[in-house]
Formats: structure tokens, C-alpha cells, sequence
């Protein structure tokens, strides 16, 4: 996690921070300081005639160390991490900014695979069109696509249907892979774009999206990290709320492991501003987690019975 993160953090403290806990520590610390003295002053009478007088010195120091002590104390952790039974396969869901993380990333894309920024058919802010701006260019990017699709089955949309851009549409969880500084990025359709060239996508796109990509990575990726950010939650406008997608993800990724070895590390990565906004509780979602990791992930279910099942590449 960089400075500006780190500090976000430490100034995030105070929604944590609650009154009786500071009084506490206010408390404590100045029955530690007021004991230090009546203890010294006992031996020493300089101590005794110099020092403890300043009685309202010490509690106000007390006040500040106390919350500053609860300050620290209120600072959340920002990642959980749990080791699947039985599996030499770690799971971490982390707070920071995907592009700081070691591993293969994955880039929530259009089932027509878009890559065009201009008329914002890609938002800049986007995964997509921050890993294009960080890490290669539009023309570039379409090359890599086109050879990675090239054995994809796709139905091609009429003109008059769509205005814009590409019109070969793949199935949703169609994976491509692009090399980049010597790792890859899974671009994943989650989305279909609409006229006015509007992302969205579903709860049951991710469902249908995550085997397909555990599949493609067991059969074409590298034994490394695996980074995630929470897929829909951002510009595919799902509906579901950000923990149950983190939930599915593990579900599905623990099931998935059951298969075979893909990678060392999944990272469940959560945007810091999501985070500190309040609307992810990372403790609970570190007892499921463990909970997951340690009894039998293949009891483990969603609704469409197909979490973490290896699909056939097309």
C-alpha cells in the first residue's frame, strides 16, 4: 500500500472511535502516569515538591497519549488472509489499489470486447482504461484480443444494432489473456454494452464469469498471484451489495482449487475509497473466509449449482 493509501488509512480512524474507548484509555494512562509519580515521589523528595504539583500536566498528558492510543488502537486492518486446507493455495482479501499488487490481474471487460476510450465507449477511471493507459495502447491492446479470440465462438451484431465499435459479441466469461511486464491480464466479458454505450452486467454474469476464468487460468496462466478487484460492483452497476461478490469469489475460487493447482495466491482486491466509505466490514468477511478455507469448500453452492465447476474452452 503507497503513502496516500497509508495515510487515507490513519485518518479513516475516526469513524472507528468511540467515546467510552477513549475515556478508557484516557483513564488508564493517567493512572499509569499518576502511580509513576506517587511511586517516585515516595523515594525521591525533589519529585515530590517539583513534579506533582503539575497535577493537571499529567492529566492532560494523559488525555493526549489516552486518544492517541485509541486512535491507533480504532486504525482497521486492512487485509485477511487464510490458507485453504489441505491446499498449498492462499486467499487474501486486501484493501489497496490493484495496479500496486504483484500478480496477473484480472480486467472486468464487454462481451464485444470495446477497448476504445474516445466518446467514453471506456472510461478512463475504469480497470480497463487504467491498465490500457498504464501498460500499453488502444491499437496495441486490439492486436493481443483479436489473436486471444480467434477460437472463440461469437454471434456478430447488425450495424443498426449498435453504432459503435466492435460487433462481434462473445459469451459472457469469455477470457483473453495479455502479456504485460512479464505477467498477464485476464480480460473477462462480465458486460454488454447497450446504445448509449453503458456498461452492465449481473449477478448471475459473475457466477457464469468466475469458472470460466479459474478454467482458463488452471490451462493457460502462470503459476503466480492472482489479482481481482470486486467484478460489477464498479461500472457494471450490479445491484448486489460489494460483500456478496467477495463472497462468491471465494466460494468459487475454494471450489474451484478442488481441480488442481492454478496459482499460488488469489487477492481479493477492495478500492480504498470503497473501504473507508464504511460499507465493507472486512472482520466479518474474514470469519467467512476462514470458515471457507477450513471445512470442505465443495459443499459450497450458488444458485446456478456451477461455482467453481472447470467449463470446456471454446
Amino acid at each position: 500500500m503507497n503513502i496516500k493509501f497509508k495515510l487515507i488509512k490513519i485518518l479513516s480512524a475516526y469513524r472507528f472511535l468511540r467515546l467510552v474507548g477513549i475515556l478508557k484509555f484516557i483513564f488508564i494512562t493517567f493512572g499509569v502516569l499518576w502511580t509513576f509519580v506517587e511511586l517516585t515521589s515516595f523515594f525521591f523528595q525533589w519529585i515530590e515538591t517539583n513534579v506533582k504539583p503539575f497535577g493537571l500536566v499529567f492529566l492532560l498528558l494523559g488525555v493526549l497519549i489516552g486518544f492517541v492510543i485509541s486512535w491507533v488502537r480504532a486504525i482497521p486492518n486492512t487485509s485477511v488472509k487464510f490458507k485453504i486446507k489441505g491446499r498449498d493455495v492462499s486467499v487474501v482479501i486486501i484493501v489497496d489499489d490493484i495496479f500496486n499488487l504483484k500478480g496477473s490481474i484480472v480486467v472486468p471487460t464487454n462481451d464485444t470486447f470495446d477497448t476504445s476510450m474516445e466518446d467514453d465507449i471506456i472510461s478512463s477511471n475504469s480497470i480497463q482504461g487504467i491498465f490500457t493507459n498504464k501498460y500499453c495502447i488502444v491499437a496495441q491492446l486490439d492486436e493481443e484480443l483479436a489473436r486471444e479470440l480467434t477460437n472463440h465462438e461469437y454471434k456478430e451484431i447488425p450495424r443498426q444494432q449498435k453504432r459503435y465499435g466492435k460487433i462481434r459479441r462473445y459469451q459472457i466469461g469469455t477470457v483473453a489473456a495479455i502479456r504485460y511486464t512479464q505477467r498477464k491480464a485476464y480480460f473477462v466479458a462480465t458486460a454488454t454494452l447497450n446504445e448509449d454505450k453503458r456498461a452492465s452486467s449481473s449477478f448471475q454474469n459473475i457466477q457464469d464469469s468466475l469458472p470460466q476464468l479459474w478454467e482458463f487460468a488452471r490451462t493457460k496462466g502462470y503459476i503466480d498471484s492472482i489479482c481481482i478487484p470486486l467484478l460489477g460492483t464498479g461500472y457494471g452497476r450490479i445491484r448486489e451489495p460489494k460483500s456478496i461478490i467477495i463472497q462468491e469469489i471465494i466460494k468459487s475460487f475454494v471450489a474451484a482449487c478442488h481441480s488442481g493447482k492454478f496459482c499460488n495466491e488469489l487477492l481479493i482486491t477492495i478500492y480504498p475509497n470503497d473501504f473507508y466509505k464504511g460499507s465493507i466490514d472486512l472482520l466479518e468477511l474474514g470469519r467467512y473466509l476462514e470458515h471457507i478455507c477450513k471445512y470442505d469448500a465443495l459443499s459450497t453452492s450458488s444458485p446456478n449449482g456451477n461455482v467453481g465447476t472447470p467449463v470446456d474452452d471454446e
